[in-house]
């Protein structure tokens, strides 16, 4: 099944790359996260500090899974862990 559909406003094709959950920080914001990759994670804030209409309303963050999230793997088997000391991460699964 194709997901991508055409805007009719602006004639571009969306893409869909995720999904995204939503989630609430420790102290009480409210925030979107989802898997972009097996070894990132995109995650959404709200731009608290907006100050000018220019300003985008949110602001979103690809950050690097954890090395904790390497120890998992879907058939829920523990694997190798990247290494702390080099930090190394599965170069097939780098988003840039």
């Amino acid at each position: 099944m194709s997901e991508n559909k055409p805007d009719k406003k602006s004639g571009y094709e969306s893409i869909r790359l995720m999904g995204l959950w939503k989630s609430e920080s420790k102290n009480g914001m409210t925030y979107l996260q989802g898997t972009f990759t097996s070894s990132s994670v995109i995650t959404i804030f709200p731009n608290n500090y907006k100050d000018d209409p220019a300003q985008p309303d949110y602001i979103a963050y690809l950050n690097r899974k954890s090395v904790g999230d390497w120890k998992k793997r879907k058939s829920g088997t523990r694997e190798e862990a990247p290494s702390a000391d080099n930090g190394t991460l599965p170069d097939d699964d780098i988003a840039f």
